[in-house]
Parts: C-alpha cells; sequence; structure tokens
C-alpha cells in the first residue's frame, strides 16, 4: 500500500493523498483508517488521529494496534490520564490475548517512558515481530533514535548502511 511507505519516507500529505483513494475504494477497510491516524498524528491533528483510531476500533474493537495508537494521540495531545487508562486496558488485555510489544514500545516513546520503550522494542525484536522491520524509519522512533540500546537494535538488525 502506497500510503504506508509515504508514511515511513515522512511524505504526510502525499500519505493522506494515497489513503484517501483507498478509502474511496473500501471506506471501511480498517488499515486505511489506521495508517491515517498515524499520518494525522504525525501532523499534529490529534483530534483527527483519534477519530480515525475510533473508526478503526468500531469495526474490529479488538485491534490492539488502533488502541495503542488512540493512546499515543492523546499523549500527544496532552490527554495523558486517557492515555494512561488505554495503556491500562492494553496491559491487562495483553494477559489474556495477543498484544505487540511494537505497539506498546511506540505508546511508552510517545510518553516519554525511553527505557520501557526500549525493553517492548527489544521483546518485539526477539519475538521477530514483522512490524519491527519498520523500527529504523518508524516516524514513532524519532525520540530513540539516539539512545544506545536503540542503536544497538540496529546493529543487531544488521540493516545496510
Amino acid at each position: 500500500m502506497t500510503g504506508w511507505w509515504l508514511y515511513f519516507a515522512h511524505r504526510y500529505d502525499e500519505a493522506i493523498t494515497q489513503l484517501g483513494k483507498c478509502l474511496d475504494l473500501d471506506p471501511n477497510y480498517p488499515i486505511c483508517h489506521w495508517l491515517m491516524g498515524q499520518v494525522y498524528a504525525q501532523q499534529g491533528r490529534f483530534a483527527e488521529a483519534i477519530a480515525a483510531e475510533t473508526k478503526v476500533l468500531k469495526i474490529d474493537p479488538r485491534w490492539s494496534w488502533a488502541s495503542a495508537d488512540m493512546a499515543r494521540a492523546y499523549v500527544l495531545s496532552g490527554r495523558r490520564a486517557e492515555a494512561q487508562r488505554m495503556l491500562d486496558e492494553l496491559l491487562e488485555r495483553s494477559k489474556g490475548s495477543y498484544v505487540t510489544k511494537y505497539s506498546l514500545a511506540r505508546l511508552y516513546a510517545a510518553l516519554g517512558d525511553k527505557n520501557r520503550a526500549l525493553d517492548e522494542l527489544e521483546q518485539s525484536f526477539a519475538e521477530r515481530s514483522f512490524f519491527f522491520n519498520f523500527f529504523r524509519s518508524d516516524p514513532e522512533m524519532d525520540s530513540l533514535r539516539s539512545e544506545p540500546r536503540f542503536q544497538e537494535l540496529v546493529r543487531r538488525m544488521n540493516f545496510p548502511q
């Protein structure tokens, strides 16, 4: 999906255009709403990001990625209490079903808890999470890039320079 790659390239306006085309084809495709929420959050359009993640959760309430990303949008918009409530719900949910460590890492990074974010990233690496492949270019990881543990994970992934 072109919108996905444009998001990782930090080309947010183009990503919105492509994701809009995706939603024209299927207004209930949750991945397009989810990605749109990510783009909106990167642009500081937090109300729209929360609305996009809300649409995802109406389509599939079990989607932990959308819950984590909605919580991130709450953090970024200054609504930390709501974000913490959602984090607590995700941690409780993780006791009985799978919640990706990578989505938790992104949420902890937004909360400013770099150590917890890096702990979750290391677990994501150990799980061989599909999404971990994108951590080097994920805009949500920008606050962690200068951390030695992050750089060690990049080295361990053996990405080309």
